[in-house]
């Protein structure tokens, strides 16, 4: 099963043939909000499952490899089927949403990025992903529907599963949504399922449709969120809510995108191992990091 993971690009080059950079150049914003504009919109709870799952490209490989040959396992005969995989929880999470799998998919080069990028930066991935929902909520495009409760506190902006148990996985249109994209070279990643089934609703003048809904079931044996206060992910197992924490083990062989982000999980090295750790009690709230430049005259229609 790896090697048809390594066939569908998941896994990076050889740790051999990598150059660990000791001081790697930051992040730029710009390419934050390329490889968050796509996801941005996500519920919360599909949100912190997409970027968790993530740091895992060689597992997320394999997932879409098992659910492609088990199309339509759904609910506990799903969470039966998977039960010793042994694949990290929010991975296995995704199994329940197929139209974010075959995003993944069909794009294993952004996932490999945003997993990165979320390993070396969680703290900045997630006040980014504040600053697209506002954009969005600012163009009339993020709002409640049947599918989604959109809130807004202060500058913090939650986006909820109407229902409790039924997830609904947005489908945009990332280079238009937050408005006219400030960055023309390099627009972000535009999907969409090939095939939109029965229940896919469109929200009036939006420009979001929704694929099927999905009822999260037991196969995580876990659940996650943002946990925007404290600028991290939070999951929930059998009752008890603590912060995630990257687990090295189900990185399998894919090596670290910075010498700093590997020191971080090496076996006797702080943060290794685990995967779950309380956080920190207290925390400033998140602000959004930076408005866009200058508003750009609305586009012709």
């Amino acid at each position: 099963m790896m090697c048809v993971a390594l066939a569908l690009g998941f896994a990076a080059v050889p740790a051999s043939a990598l150059v660990y950079a000791d001081r790697p150049a930051p992040v730029s914003q710009d390419d934050l909000d390329r490889l968050l504009a796509p996801v941005a919109l996500h519920p919360d709870p599909l949100l912190a499952h997409i970027l968790a799952a993530s740091t895992y490209p060689a597992e997320v490989g394999e997932a879409v490899v098992f659910m492609e040959e088990h199309e339509g396992l759904r609910g506990q005969e799903l969470a039966m089927e998977i039960r010793n995989k042994g694949w990290e929880p929010n991975v296995a999470a995704l199994l329940q949403f197929p139209a974010v799998l075959a995003m993944m998919r069909d794009n294993p080069e952004w996932v490999r990025q945003l997993g990165d990028v979320f390993l070396r930066e969680e703290t900045t991935v997630l006040e980014t992903v504040q600053t697209l929902r506002g954009l969005a909520l600012g163009q009339g495009s993020l709002r409640t529907s049947r599918e989604q409760n959109v809130y807004t506190s202060g500058d913090v902006v939650t986006i909820e599963p109407a229902n409790a148990r039924d997830i609904c996985v947005p489908v945009y249109d990332p280079s238009t949504i937050y408005g006219a994209w400030w960055l023309p070279d390099t627009p972000p990643l535009r999907w969409r399922p090939k095939r939109q089934g029965p229940r896919v609703h469109d929200m009036l003048s939006a420009g979001i449709s929704f694929a099927p809904c999905n009822t999260l079931a037991a196969a995580s044996h876990a659940s996650a969120r943002p946990d925007w206060e404290n600028r991290q992910l939070a999951v929930t197992r059998r009752g008890t809510t603590e912060t995630w924490v990257h687990d090295r083990a189900h990185r399998r062989d894919v090596p670290y995108p910075t010498a700093a982000v590997r020191a971080r999980f090496e076996p006797d090295g702080p943060g290794a191992g685990g995967g779950i750790r309380r956080g920190p009690a207290g925390s400033s709230g998140v602000t959004i990091i930076r408005p866009k430049a200058d508003p750009q005259p609305e586009a012709e229609r």
